[in-house]
């Protein structure tokens, strides 16, 4: 459907030197990893982005959860994200976006790596000593979005849904503080 672009995105670092690994549209139906149905799923590993969205969505409604995807991922990946995107929420962000599609005329294809682009500096640093822990945004099919944590070597996770109105940042710092003293205390178990 619209492979051409989206092998623009592949390999693409956008600002915090994050890098989107993966970009594509599910084949088939698209699920959380508690099997609810979801609209838009990204794993962020590092810095680097997996973004899958499920299919039959129109352009601009593919080009609103690209946007939401990448700017999301790269606000809650980042320690210190810019000031632009620190009080990032879904609410702010769905108003803004949907103002400059409907008043630009123009495909909203043609502003989307600029707009991933446009966010602050390009010296974010990843989740410190984090990499192990893996992050995973989900948007649900009524708009609800999901912060997921997630350990591998543990098994640990823990999920919440994200408020529309806070800012999404600050939702991942909190349930950082919750996951990390968990797997404190898991590790403590074992030793």
């Amino acid at each position: 459907m619209h492979e051409s672009f989206f092998h623009e995105f592949v390999g693409h670092r956008v600002r915090g030197g994050f890098t989107i690994v993966r970009l594509e549209v599910a084949d088939a139906l698209l699920a959380d990893a508690l099997g609810r149905e979801a609209v838009a799923r990204t794993y962020i590993i590092g810095s680097q982005f997996f973004v899958t969205i499920r299919s039959g969505l129109s352009d601009k409604e593919l080009s609103v959860t690209i946007y939401h995807e990448i700017l999301e991922a790269a606000t809650v990946a980042s320690i210190d994200p810019p000031e632009g995107v620190r009080n990032f929420n879904e609410m702010h962000s769905n108003a803004r976006l949907t103002k400059r599609t409907n008043n630009s005329g123009e495909s909203p294809w043609r502003n989307l790596i600029a707009c991933c682009n446009s966010t602050g500096s390009d010296d974010n640093q990843v989740v410190a000593k984090r990499d192990a822990i893996q992050i995973e945004l989900v948007k649900l099919p009524g708009g609800e979005r999901l912060l997921r944590l997630a350990e591998p070597m543990s098994g640990l996770a823990l999920e919440r849904k994200l408020d529309a109105t806070r800012s999404v940042h600050e939702q991942k710092e909190q349930l950082l503080d919750v996951f990390e003293i968990a797997l404190k205390r898991a590790a403590l178990t074992v030793a």
